[in-house]
């Protein structure tokens, strides 16, 4: 009866979930699926190889504020942005 009742509350968070993905908080009803289409273009173009490579290289040292790393990562982050990748 446990095992039933868990399952039946996680199947509700999840349908819970989709029906909250359909609306997007600032964005009327006609808004939404052209923000979602927009998002899943936006998604279509990240690669998760470069996403893994800027990662490691942007955290292969401590940046606190001010360091040389830091500056370094805020070089090389405008540097990826311009180049639009």
């Amino acid at each position: 009866m446990k095992k039933r009742l868990t399952f039946i509350f996680i199947l509700s968070l999840i349908s819970h979930q989709s029906l909250l993905a359909q609306n997007i908080l600032g964005f009327d009803e006609k808004n939404v699926k052209k923000q979602l289409a927009l998002e899943a273009q936006f998604d279509a173009g990240l690669n998760p190889q470069n996403l893994r490579s800027w990662m490691q290289r942007m955290t292969s040292k401590p940046h606190f504020v001010g360091s040389q790393h830091d500056r370094d990562n805020a070089v090389y982050e405008r540097f990826i942005s311009f180049l639009g990748l």
